[in-house]
C-alpha cells in the first residue's frame, strides 16, 4: 500500500477537493483505496455515507483500525481540533503509521486529508506514515509562500521524525492560461528547487463544475465528464500514478545494485583464487 498525505498550509487550494477526487479517481480505475480525513472540519467525510464505525479520533487515541474503518473510509471527528493535549506520549508521532501496518496489504493506496495546521501531530503523524505528499496551490502569493512553508513542515517530519516521504508534488489548482499564472507558477518552480520537490506537468484549471459536481453530491467524473474539471483531475491521476511508479523502479534498481554489490564483495577473493588455480 502507497500511503499519499494531501496537505497544504494554507485552506482555499482545493485541498479536501484533490483528496476525494484522487480517492474516486483511483477507485475508477480498478485499485483498491482507504480514504482517511484528519481535519476536524470534517469536508472529506461529508462525502460518503458511514456505517457503524469509530472515527480517526479514535483510531490516533488507540482504538484498532479495522474498527474504524466504514466503506473504505475512516471518518474524521470534532474532537480532532483537541486531540494534540492526548498526544503527548513519546513515540505518538507514529501511532498512524503503525495502525496502518495491520492493513497495509488490504489497499493498494491509502489518500490522508489533513488540516492545513502544518505543527498539529496530526499532520506529523501523517508525514511520518506516508511515502508521497501533494501539495495543491492556486497562483498567488500567498500560496506560494504556503507551498515552501508546508515543505519545510516536510523536511523536518523528515529529519526529526525519519518520515519516509519520498517525493512531495505540487499540483496547481484553479489555474487560469494567463502571464500572471503563469509567473507565479514559474516562481513556485525556481523556489521549490532546494527540496524534494516537483511540480507537476499538470494544471487543475477553473472550473464551477468541480464545485458544482460536490453540491450534487458526486464527483466531477460523473456530474460533467467531459468538463475541463474531471479532464485535468483524471489527467493529474494518470501523471501521479506514472511518477510514482517511476520512483519504485528506480528504486527496485538501487536495491538491485546494492545487492549485486554486496555479492561482488563476497564472492571476489573466491573467484580470484579460482581463477589463479586455473591460469596456474
Amino acid at each position: 500500500m502507497k500511503i499519499i498525505t494531501i496537505g497544504a498550509c494554507k485552506g482555499g487550494v482545493g485541498k479536501t477537493t484533490t483528496a476525494h477526487l484522487l480517492i474516486e479517481g483511483l477507485r475508477k480505475k480498478g485499485y483498491k483505496v482507504l480514504g482517511i480525513d484528519l481535519d476536524y472540519q470534517m469536508n472529506l467525510s461529508k462525502n460518503y455515507k458511514r456505517g457503524k464505525s469509530l472515527s480517526s479520533y479514535e483510531l490516533m487515541t488507540g482504538s484498532s483500525i479495522n474498527m474504524c474503518i466504514s466503506n473504505d473510509m475512516i471518518f474524521g471527528s470534532e474532537n480532532l481540533e483537541r486531540i494534540d493535549s492526548s498526544l503527548r506520549e513519546l513515540g505518538s508521532e507514529y501511532i498512524l503509521a503503525e495502525s496502518l501496518l495491520e492493513v497495509h496489504e488490504k489497499y493498494d493506496y491509502c489518500v490522508i486529508d489533513v488540516h492545513p495546521d502544518k505543527f498539529k501531530k496530526l499532520n506529523i503523524n501523517a508525514y511520518v506514515a506516508s511515502d508521497f505528499m501533494i501539495i495543491p496551490a492556486v497562483p498567488d502569493f500567498y500560496d506560494e509562500m504556503s507551498v515552501i512553508d508546508t515543505l519545510k513542515a516536510v523536511a523536518g517530519a523528515k529529519k526529526y521524525y525519519k518520515s519516509k516521504i519520498e517525493k512531495s508534488f505540487v499540483l496547481m489548482t484553479r489555474y487560469r492560461d494567463t502571464n500572471y499564472h503563469k509567473e507565479i507558477r514559474s516562481h513556485i518552480i525556481q523556489n521549490i528547487a532546494s527540496y524534494d520537490a516537483e511540480m507537476l506537468n499538470t494544471s487543475i484549471r477553473y472550473d464551477e463544475a468541480i464545485s458544482e459536481a460536490i453540491s450534487y453530491g458526486e464527483t466531477v467524473f460523473t456530474f460533467k465528464p467531459y468538463s475541463k474539471g474531471s479532464k485535468d483531475y483524471s489527467l493529474f491521476i494518470d501523471e501521479l500514478l506514472s511518477n510514482i511508479e517511476s520512483i519504485l523502479l528506480e528504486n527496485l534498481l538501487e536495491e538491485f545494485k546494492e545487492k549485486i554489490e554486496i555479492i561482488k564483495e563476497q564472492y571476489q577473493d573466491k573467484v580470484l583464487s579460482i581463477v589463479l588455480y586455473i591460469i596456474l
